[in-house]
């Protein structure tokens, strides 16, 4: 999971970040050579790098998805098999389990 994380990211802002070193150390007039679409494509690139990782997050970790299992929307999108809430998700909780978060006092 930590290695598709981090090729994400990598991919994701690498364009960025080569733009701004290239602008900084003023090796190439920038923006002469990159204008235009290019320039939104890169920008999107990396704000998208912000909306990937709770994605990939979702997909590939167990924990991340238990937690929202504890979602109000549990009736309407239940647990899946196989998936449990980790301990260490409820130790700091007043909740004594799952279940008590949808009852009313």
């Amino acid at each position: 999971m930590v290695l598709v994380l981090v090729i994400a990211h990598v991919v994701l802002t690498l364009p960025a970040f080569t733009i701004n070193l290239i602008a900084t150390f003023q090796i190439a007039d920038i923006n002469e050579h990159f204008e235009g679409v290019a320039n939104d494509v890169v920008i999107l690139m990396f704000f998208a790098n912000a909306a990937v990782n709770p994605i990939l997050y979702g997909v590939f970790n167990t924990n991340f998805q238990a937690a929202f299992s504890f979602c109000p929307c549990k009736k309407l999108n239940p647990i899946p098999p196989g998936i449990t809430p980790s301990p260490l998700s409820m130790r700091n909780s007043s909740i004594s389990s799952p279940d008590a978060m949808f009852r009313s006092t």
